[in-house]
């Protein structure tokens, strides 16, 4: 009876190239692939001249892109800005300059709960049936600003709040009303500060 000659198994050593050089790793196994293959070979038979324009149709792309988004982002930004000094102008004019950045945080406090919009424009305007959020937005005097110096300190104190540059030290509070009315909601609310005539509250 033939013995069979039994091949001793050797242990597999497992190693892995892409924990030691991913770099490479990846490198190799895209240069590897079939579409890499063809890319180079495309590449080659597209041409100096169609190479140089091809890159530089990408770059101008890219460039386009950059710049459009930065203007769009631009433009957001002094849309937010504008709508958060406007709520400083009309619900803070008189008041300290504490309490304007107060006011400001507020807003921004709004915009980063899940409880209110994620837009400083749709917080400040925001209605439910009769009612608004802030009380300058639902009258029927007119919005626009009309003491130029307030105007001015509201848009500087809008700016460095949204930029984060200047915050007040009420925390996270959502609420405030002036200290010389007293609404029912107040109770039940834990009040954080009192900043000029505002009592503020999370």
């Amino acid at each position: 009876m033939a013995r069979r000659n039994r091949r001793r198994r050797s242990k597999r050593s497992y190693r892995f190239p892409l924990l030691s050089n991913p770099i490479a790793s990846i490198a190799d196994a895209i240069g590897q692939s079939r579409f890499a293959v063809n890319a180079r070979y495309y590449w080659r038979e597209f041409g100096t001249i169609n190479q140089v324009l091809l890159v530089a149709a990408a770059v101008f792309v890219l460039s386009t892109s950059a710049t459009l988004y930065k203007v769009f982002k631009d433009k957001y930004e002094m849309r937010e800005i504008r709508c958060l000094a406007m709520n400083i102008y009309h619900e803070a004019r008189g008041e300290p300059g504490m309490g304007q950045y107060a006011v400001a945080q507020v807003t921004l406090n709004r915009v980063a709960s899940t409880r209110y919009p994620n837009d400083v424009c749709r917080v400040v305007h925001q209605r439910a049936k009769e009612t608004a959020q802030f009380s300058w937005t639902l009258d029927d005097i007119t919005d626009i600003p009309k003491e130029s110096k307030a105007w001015i300190d509201a848009i500087r104190v809008a700016k460095e709040v949204y930029r984060q540059e200047k915050t007040a030290d009420i925390g996270d509070a959502l609420f405030y009303h002036a200290d010389y009315v007293s609404p029912r909601w107040a109770s039940k609310k834990d009040k954080v500060a009192k900043i000029g005539r505002h009592i503020f509250y999370k």
